[in-house]
């Protein structure tokens, strides 16, 4: 990437990081519009650490997201300040200071959960450790329920590139 924008005089635009970055944010602000809450205050969790994931990290943070409100995960697990294990400097620029190690432990409290790794990352038990999409529970909220941001591959067969999620 950095390559191609060295050797063209032109754009380069990735629909996988770019596209995906854009649509994701946009999801976001519109589900911090419903629910009410502040960009500033949310959690995040992103599981996976490839060109998507990077992309949508970096627009959740020039949007407005803190940097320490956003944890990216990879196959080794939390991308913390001081791994070394798995590291380079893509991952390393979105490195923060926690003691969480795993999804388990990120994701408690966290408002979004955006997944861009391998599928059934994210199990039933752990979206129930997740913060309530809203300030006050409806009544009519039968179970916890979250807000989240699923994107795939366009190469799967059930392509969803962003739904958030919430009873109506």
């Amino acid at each position: 990437d950095v390559y191609k924008r060295q050797i063209l005089d032109i754009p380069v635009f990735h629909d996988d990081q770019h596209g995906t970055a854009i649509i994701t944010t946009a999801a976001l602000i519109n589900a911090l519009d419903i629910s009410g809450k502040s960009i500033k205050d949310i959690k995040i969790v992103v599981n996976g650490a490839g060109a998507s994931a990077i992309a949508c990290t970096n627009l959740f943070k020039n949007s407005g997201v803190l940097n320490e409100n956003i944890t990216m995960l990879d196959r080794k697990g939390v991308i913390y300040k001081g791994r070394t294990e798995g590291m380079d400097q893509w991952k390393s620029a979105h490195a923060i200071e926690t003691k969480n190690r795993t999804l388990e432990d990120a994701i408690s409290g966290a408002d979004v959960f955006l997944g861009l790794s391998a599928k059934g990352a994210l199990k039933k038990e752990l979206v129930k450790k997740m913060a309530m999409p809203f300030k006050e529970e409806p009544n009519y909220l039968q179970t916890k329920q979250s807000f989240s941001c699923f994107v795939s591959r366009m190469s799967a067969p059930n392509v969803l590139h962003c739904l958030a999620v919430m009873d109506d």
